[in-house]
Protein backbone atom coordinates (compact mmCIF):
# COMPACT_ATOMS: atom_id res chain seq x y z
CA UNK A 1 0.00 0.00 0.00
CA UNK A 2 2.50 2.31 1.11
CA UNK A 3 4.26 1.75 -2.25
CA UNK A 4 1.57 2.57 -4.45
CA UNK A 5 0.95 5.88 -2.09
CA UNK A 6 4.80 6.95 -3.42
CA UNK A 7 4.18 6.47 -6.55
CA UNK A 8 0.69 8.31 -7.03
CA UNK A 9 2.51 11.65 -5.21
CA UNK A 10 5.55 11.08 -7.83
CA UNK A 11 3.88 11.58 -10.42
CA UNK A 12 1.95 14.46 -9.12
CA UNK A 13 5.33 16.22 -7.74
CA UNK A 14 6.52 15.93 -11.04
CA UNK A 15 3.15 16.58 -12.77
CA UNK A 16 3.68 19.96 -11.36
CA UNK A 17 7.31 20.42 -13.65
CA UNK A 18 5.27 19.98 -16.97
CA UNK A 19 4.43 23.11 -19.11
CA UNK A 20 2.96 21.98 -21.97
CA UNK A 21 2.14 24.01 -25.34
CA UNK A 22 2.90 25.15 -27.80
CA UNK A 23 3.23 28.06 -31.16
CA UNK A 24 2.38 31.88 -30.80
CA UNK A 25 2.90 33.87 -29.84
CA UNK A 26 -18.97 43.09 -49.23
CA UNK A 27 -19.24 39.44 -50.76
CA UNK A 28 -15.82 38.24 -51.37
CA UNK A 29 -13.82 38.88 -54.64
CA UNK A 30 -11.20 36.75 -55.98
CA UNK A 31 -8.54 38.46 -58.09
CA UNK A 32 -9.23 35.58 -61.17
CA UNK A 33 -7.36 33.00 -62.33
CA UNK A 34 -3.80 34.60 -63.05
CA UNK A 35 -3.61 35.99 -58.82
CA UNK A 36 -4.82 32.41 -58.12
CA UNK A 37 -1.69 31.14 -60.22
CA UNK A 38 0.45 33.54 -58.43
CA UNK A 39 -0.92 32.57 -54.86
CA UNK A 40 -0.90 28.63 -55.84
CA UNK A 41 3.22 29.23 -56.75
CA UNK A 42 4.06 29.61 -53.32
CA UNK A 43 2.18 26.84 -52.05
CA UNK A 44 4.54 24.31 -51.03
CA UNK A 45 6.47 23.99 -47.79
CA UNK A 46 9.50 26.02 -48.51
CA UNK A 47 7.51 29.05 -49.87
CA UNK A 48 4.05 29.00 -48.13
CA UNK A 49 5.14 31.78 -46.05
CA UNK A 50 5.28 34.44 -49.26
CA UNK A 51 1.90 34.00 -49.22
CA UNK A 52 1.24 35.94 -45.75
CA UNK A 53 1.17 39.66 -47.40
CA UNK A 54 -1.36 38.48 -50.19
CA UNK A 55 -3.60 37.39 -47.52
CA UNK A 56 -3.55 40.59 -45.54
CA UNK A 57 -4.01 42.35 -48.69
CA UNK A 58 -7.53 40.41 -49.16
CA UNK A 59 -8.22 40.81 -45.88
CA UNK A 60 -7.45 44.80 -46.01
CA UNK A 61 -9.84 45.16 -49.16
CA UNK A 62 -13.07 43.69 -47.46
CA UNK A 63 -15.31 46.13 -46.73
CA UNK A 64 -14.89 47.58 -42.93
CA UNK A 65 -18.45 46.93 -42.39
CA UNK A 66 -18.09 43.00 -41.87
CA UNK A 67 -17.20 42.04 -38.92
CA UNK A 68 -14.11 40.01 -38.16
CA UNK A 69 -16.21 36.88 -37.66
CA UNK A 70 -18.01 37.73 -41.52
CA UNK A 71 -13.92 38.15 -42.33
CA UNK A 72 -12.88 35.12 -41.40
CA UNK A 73 -14.97 33.29 -43.23
CA UNK A 74 -14.81 35.17 -46.39
CA UNK A 75 -10.86 34.70 -46.38
CA UNK A 76 -11.83 30.14 -45.75
CA UNK A 77 -14.56 31.02 -48.87
CA UNK A 78 -10.96 32.65 -51.02
CA UNK A 79 -9.10 30.03 -49.74
CA UNK A 80 -11.10 27.04 -50.98
CA UNK A 81 -11.46 29.01 -54.64
CA UNK A 82 -7.76 28.52 -54.99
CA UNK A 83 -6.96 25.42 -56.80
CA UNK A 84 -4.14 24.56 -54.73
CA UNK A 85 -6.16 24.33 -51.66
CA UNK A 86 -8.74 22.04 -50.29
CA UNK A 87 -11.00 21.49 -47.26
CA UNK A 88 -9.95 25.40 -45.73
CA UNK A 89 -12.24 25.57 -42.69
CA UNK A 90 -12.10 27.61 -39.57
CA UNK A 91 -10.19 25.79 -36.81
CA UNK A 92 -12.34 25.29 -34.17
CA UNK A 93 -11.98 21.33 -33.31
CA UNK A 94 -9.12 22.27 -30.91
CA UNK A 95 -6.47 22.42 -33.47
CA UNK A 96 -4.56 25.68 -33.31
CA UNK A 97 -6.22 29.17 -31.75
CA UNK A 98 -10.21 29.98 -32.39
CA UNK A 99 -9.23 32.85 -35.13
CA UNK A 100 -6.76 30.53 -37.21
CA UNK A 101 -7.84 28.08 -40.66
CA UNK A 102 -7.45 24.96 -41.29
CA UNK A 103 -6.43 23.69 -44.87
CA UNK A 104 -4.64 21.22 -46.59
CA UNK A 105 -2.34 21.04 -49.74
CA UNK A 106 -0.66 18.42 -51.90
CA UNK A 107 3.47 18.20 -52.53
CA UNK A 108 4.99 15.59 -53.97
CA UNK A 109 1.72 13.22 -53.68
CA UNK A 110 1.71 13.78 -49.89
CA UNK A 111 -0.98 15.96 -48.00
CA UNK A 112 0.04 18.79 -45.87
CA UNK A 113 -2.43 19.87 -43.53
CA UNK A 114 -1.68 23.49 -42.24
CA UNK A 115 -2.85 26.22 -40.30
CA UNK A 116 -3.14 29.94 -41.30
CA UNK A 117 -2.29 31.66 -38.17
CA UNK A 118 -4.44 34.28 -37.34
CA UNK A 119 -4.24 37.46 -34.75
CA UNK A 120 -6.41 40.62 -33.97
CA UNK A 121 -4.23 43.40 -32.81
CA UNK A 122 -6.54 46.50 -32.05
CA UNK A 123 -9.64 44.97 -33.35
CA UNK A 124 -7.64 44.75 -36.72
CA UNK A 125 -7.66 41.01 -38.26
CA UNK A 126 -4.27 40.15 -40.10
CA UNK A 127 -2.68 36.86 -40.66
CA UNK A 128 0.76 36.38 -38.86
CA UNK A 129 2.31 33.03 -40.74
CA UNK A 130 1.48 29.44 -41.27
CA UNK A 131 2.25 26.40 -38.95
CA UNK A 132 1.62 22.93 -39.56
CA UNK A 133 -1.84 21.08 -38.21
CA UNK A 134 0.68 18.50 -36.24
CA UNK A 135 4.03 17.59 -36.22
CA UNK A 136 5.01 15.67 -38.85
CA UNK A 137 5.82 12.27 -38.62
CA UNK A 138 4.73 12.09 -35.03
CA UNK A 139 1.96 9.86 -34.00
CA UNK A 140 1.24 9.82 -30.08
CA UNK A 141 0.03 6.31 -28.89
CA UNK A 142 -0.85 5.46 -25.58
CA UNK A 143 -0.54 2.17 -23.62
CA UNK A 144 -2.26 0.30 -21.45
CA UNK A 145 -0.71 -0.70 -18.09
CA UNK A 146 2.06 -2.50 -18.45
CA UNK A 147 5.78 -3.10 -17.68
CA UNK A 148 8.62 -1.64 -19.73
CA UNK A 149 9.41 -4.64 -20.96
CA UNK A 150 5.87 -4.95 -22.38
CA UNK A 151 6.36 -1.54 -23.93
CA UNK A 152 9.53 -2.55 -25.54
CA UNK A 153 8.33 -5.79 -26.62
CA UNK A 154 5.15 -3.62 -28.54
CA UNK A 155 8.13 -1.28 -29.75
CA UNK A 156 9.77 -3.96 -31.44
CA UNK A 157 6.69 -5.00 -33.40
CA UNK A 158 7.34 -2.17 -35.65
CA UNK A 159 9.76 -0.71 -37.70
CA UNK A 160 9.73 2.98 -36.57
CA UNK A 161 11.74 5.39 -34.60
CA UNK A 162 10.41 6.03 -31.25
CA UNK A 163 11.49 9.81 -30.37
CA UNK A 164 10.71 8.92 -26.51
CA UNK A 165 8.69 7.50 -24.34
CA UNK A 166 7.54 10.18 -21.95
CA UNK A 167 7.29 10.93 -17.84
CA UNK A 168 8.54 7.56 -16.41
CA UNK A 169 8.39 6.98 -12.50
CA UNK A 170 10.14 4.51 -10.92
CA UNK A 171 11.34 4.18 -7.02
CA UNK A 172 14.69 3.19 -5.69
CA UNK A 173 15.19 0.40 -3.11
CA UNK A 174 18.67 2.16 -2.68
CA UNK A 175 19.05 3.99 0.21
CA UNK A 176 17.74 7.69 0.94
CA UNK A 177 21.36 9.01 0.31
CA UNK A 178 21.62 7.36 -3.14
CA UNK A 179 19.23 9.55 -4.62
CA UNK A 180 21.90 11.83 -6.14
CA UNK A 181 24.35 9.14 -6.92
CA UNK A 182 21.33 7.85 -9.12
CA UNK A 183 20.46 10.90 -10.94
CA UNK A 184 24.05 11.66 -11.80
CA UNK A 185 24.64 7.83 -13.04
CA UNK A 186 21.02 8.20 -15.29
CA UNK A 187 22.41 11.47 -16.54
CA UNK A 188 25.25 9.88 -18.50
CA UNK A 189 23.04 7.44 -20.79
CA UNK A 190 22.41 8.69 -24.50
CA UNK A 191 18.75 7.38 -24.37
CA UNK A 192 18.31 10.20 -21.34
CA UNK A 193 20.64 12.79 -21.94
CA UNK A 194 20.45 13.14 -25.55
CA UNK A 195 22.73 16.33 -25.09
CA UNK A 196 23.61 18.47 -22.35
CA UNK A 197 20.39 21.20 -22.60
CA UNK A 198 18.02 17.94 -23.81
CA UNK A 199 17.81 16.05 -20.54
CA UNK A 200 15.45 14.79 -18.11
CA UNK A 201 15.95 12.71 -15.14
CA UNK A 202 15.00 14.10 -11.79
CA UNK A 203 15.01 12.90 -8.27
CA UNK A 204 12.93 13.78 -5.03
CA UNK A 205 12.33 11.60 -1.55
CA UNK A 206 8.83 10.75 -0.71
CA UNK A 207 8.30 9.03 2.82
CA UNK A 208 12.01 8.26 2.90
CA UNK A 209 12.04 6.33 -0.46
CA UNK A 210 13.65 7.77 -3.89
CA UNK A 211 11.46 8.76 -6.66
CA UNK A 212 12.98 9.13 -9.90
CA UNK A 213 11.12 10.49 -13.04
CA UNK A 214 12.51 9.93 -16.47
CA UNK A 215 12.01 10.57 -20.54
CA UNK A 216 13.61 7.70 -22.67
CA UNK A 217 14.58 8.84 -26.22
CA UNK A 218 15.25 6.78 -29.12
CA UNK A 219 14.44 3.49 -27.27
CA UNK A 220 13.99 1.47 -30.62
CA UNK A 221 17.45 1.27 -30.15
CA UNK A 222 17.60 -2.37 -29.25
CA UNK A 223 21.50 -1.65 -27.71
CA UNK A 224 19.34 1.12 -25.04
CA UNK A 225 16.62 -0.92 -24.18
CA UNK A 226 18.79 -3.53 -23.05
CA UNK A 227 21.10 -1.22 -21.15
CA UNK A 228 17.88 -0.09 -19.40
CA UNK A 229 17.03 -3.27 -18.39
CA UNK A 230 20.83 -3.91 -16.79
CA UNK A 231 20.83 -0.14 -15.32
CA UNK A 232 17.20 -0.45 -13.11
CA UNK A 233 18.77 -3.81 -11.79
CA UNK A 234 21.70 -1.78 -10.98
CA UNK A 235 19.92 0.92 -9.17
CA UNK A 236 17.25 -1.42 -7.80
CA UNK A 237 14.48 0.27 -9.67
CA UNK A 238 11.05 -1.10 -9.21
CA UNK A 239 8.27 -0.91 -12.25
CA UNK A 240 5.07 0.26 -11.68
CA UNK A 241 3.61 -0.85 -14.07
CA UNK A 242 1.68 2.39 -15.45
CA UNK A 243 0.10 3.39 -18.86
CA UNK A 244 3.03 5.34 -20.87
CA UNK A 245 2.82 7.67 -23.73
CA UNK A 246 4.94 7.03 -26.80
CA UNK A 247 5.71 9.05 -29.58
CA UNK A 248 6.47 7.16 -32.31
CA UNK A 249 7.80 8.60 -35.80
CA UNK A 250 6.28 6.94 -39.01
CA UNK A 251 7.00 7.81 -42.88
CA UNK A 252 5.77 11.61 -43.47
CA UNK A 253 2.54 11.71 -45.07
CA UNK A 254 1.26 8.16 -43.72
CA UNK A 255 0.70 10.15 -39.87
CA UNK A 256 -3.71 9.29 -40.00
CA UNK A 257 -2.77 6.02 -41.46
CA UNK A 258 -0.53 4.40 -38.59
CA UNK A 259 -3.39 6.46 -36.21
CA UNK A 260 -5.88 3.92 -37.23
CA UNK A 261 -3.19 0.99 -37.43
CA UNK A 262 -1.95 1.68 -33.96
CA UNK A 263 -5.46 1.65 -32.79
CA UNK A 264 -6.37 -1.50 -33.41
CA UNK A 265 -3.47 -3.26 -31.19
CA UNK A 266 -5.23 -4.34 -27.98
CA UNK A 267 -2.46 -2.84 -25.72
CA UNK A 268 -2.77 0.49 -27.46
CA UNK A 269 -5.79 2.93 -25.11
CA UNK A 270 -5.31 5.42 -27.47
CA UNK A 271 -3.35 7.04 -30.73
CA UNK A 272 -3.24 10.45 -32.29
CA UNK A 273 -1.88 12.73 -34.24
CA UNK A 274 0.42 15.65 -32.24
CA UNK A 275 -1.62 18.53 -32.78
CA UNK A 276 -0.51 21.67 -32.32
CA UNK A 277 -2.42 23.28 -29.16
CA UNK A 278 -3.39 27.12 -28.71
CA UNK A 279 -1.73 28.85 -25.62
CA UNK A 280 -2.62 32.27 -24.24
CA UNK A 281 -5.33 32.68 -26.71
Amino acid sequence: MKKTTVFTLCTVIFGLFLVVGCKKDNPVTTGGEEEDRDFCSYVNEAEIHETTEMVNEFLSNLSNDLSNEEKLQELVTWFNSMPCIFDATRSLNGVGCPLDIAFSFHENETVKDYLLLMDKKDDTLKSIGYERQYAARMVVVSLKEGSINQNFDFINLFDHEVEEIFWINFISEMLPDSMQYIVDLLKTKPYICKSPGYCFAHGVLIEGEICISLNLFDIHNKEFQADWLTTMEDLMLIDPLESRILFFLVPEGQEKEWVLKFKSYEDVVDASLSYYSCIGF
